[in-house]
């Protein structure tokens, strides 16, 4: 899909929780950021980052605070672009609590 339209913000979200759930979580990054510079207030892209970026703290203990910030900002992006959405805020504000609690230990 994405080699027949390369601005099918959906479908390179898709293919990046593919290869987040098979722990390619630097390539499901990589697709997240290129549906967002299409559209950069597409909130699915934000919340597959952030969950790539939180499992890479835990493949990489040494850089685990920088992914962990990234997490965060793509989780507070969420709550900025969709201040109101009530099926997006308790996922989102969850995933922010969680993730602060993950470097209150900085």
């Amino acid at each position: 899909v994405i080699s027949l339209n390369g601005k099918f913000v959906e479908a390179y979200n898709g293919r990046a929780i593919a290869r987040h759930f098979q722990c390619r979580h630097d390539l499901a990054i990589q697709d997240c950021a290129r549906a967002l510079e299409i559209n950069p207030r597409f909130l699915e892209a934000h919340g597959t980052r952030a969950d790539a970026y939180e499992e890479l703290a835990t493949e990489d203990p040494g850089r685990a605070i920088e992914h962990l910030r990234m997490a965060e900002r793509d989780c507070v992006k969420m709550l900025e672009l969709a201040p109101k959405d009530w099926r997006l805020r308790p996922a989102a504000e969850a995933a922010l609590k969680r993730l602060r609690g993950k470097l209150g230990g900085e």
